[in-house]
């Protein structure tokens, strides 16, 4: 599963970790208390779950020729990806263990509007577009799966569905089921303000951006909006991916 930072990747972790663990198959990641993403291999010779890997390059890899990798691409909307980088960055996470390049970057951003946050080209809107890069400019042969952040929140059980079609339970509506119901309560903001977890409704955006900001932003973000077919009213065009 590939998806970026502040797209919901450690509720991802969990979740496929417990599907890796009920289909009974290896689970890697860096996220484990002992990381074990790196023992994966061109020519690794079971059946094995990785994610998540934050990034939307071809990662890991390449893989032997005769391996059937199946890829799940995990996208959100990068204006509302923006918003949540502004408060997590700068507000929420926790400063304990941060060295004094995280501790910098936590004073530049304090000192800018979440406006100006979002339209900082260098620092903020470039490195994003290079991220989704990775993902629109694929050959259409090479996208096994994209699913949506939005779907996640919104519809959680079709989205477990689609993500759950690699795995091949030999059960899936029971599978999905206990799964559902397991996570029924998850995308629910947390008033910690620790918590990583701020507001997961879509189009966030909209409520903590300036009308000049938006419409700048979409202009910036055109490219990436269209190819993943977002709209510029905090909606989506199509559900199909």
């Amino acid at each position: 599963m590939q998806g970026l930072h502040k797209s919901g990747t450690m509720f991802l972790y969990q979740l496929f970790h417990r599907l890796a663990r009920a289909r009974k198959i290896a689970f890697y990641s860096s996220n484990r208390l002992e990381p074990n993403a790196d023992e994966i291999t061109p020519d690794i010779d079971h059946d094995f779950c990785l994610c998540p890997i934050r990034t939307f390059a071809n990662e890991p890899g390449p893989f032997h020729d005769g391996l059937r990798v199946k890829r799940i691409f995990h996208v959100r909307d990068p204006r509302d990806i923006l918003v949540s980088q502004y408060y997590s960055y700068g507000w929420r996470h926790c400063e304990e263990g941060f060295d004094q390049g995280r501790i910098r970057q936590r004073e530049t951003i304090r000192s800018m509007s979440i406006d100006e946050y979002v339209l900082n080209q260098k620092s903020v809107l470039q490195p994003l577009k290079l991220h989704y890069a990775d993902l629109i400019h694929r050959q259409p042969y090479e996208l096994r799966q994209v699913v949506r952040y939005e779907e996640m929140v919104l519809d959680f059980p079709r989205w477990l569905e689609r993500v759950m079609q690699p795995f091949e339970f030999h059960f899936p509506a029971l599978v999905k089921k206990r799964f559902a119901i397991r996570f029924r309560n998850e995308f629910r903001p947390d008033d910690n303000p620790q918590s990583h977890k701020r507001s997961v409704v879509p189009g966030d955006y909209l409520i903590h951006l300036q009308p000049k900001t938006i419409s700048q932003l979409n202009e910036i973000l055109e490219p990436e909006l269209r190819a993943l077919n977002y709209d510029f009213a905090g909606g989506i065009h199509s559900a199909a991916a």
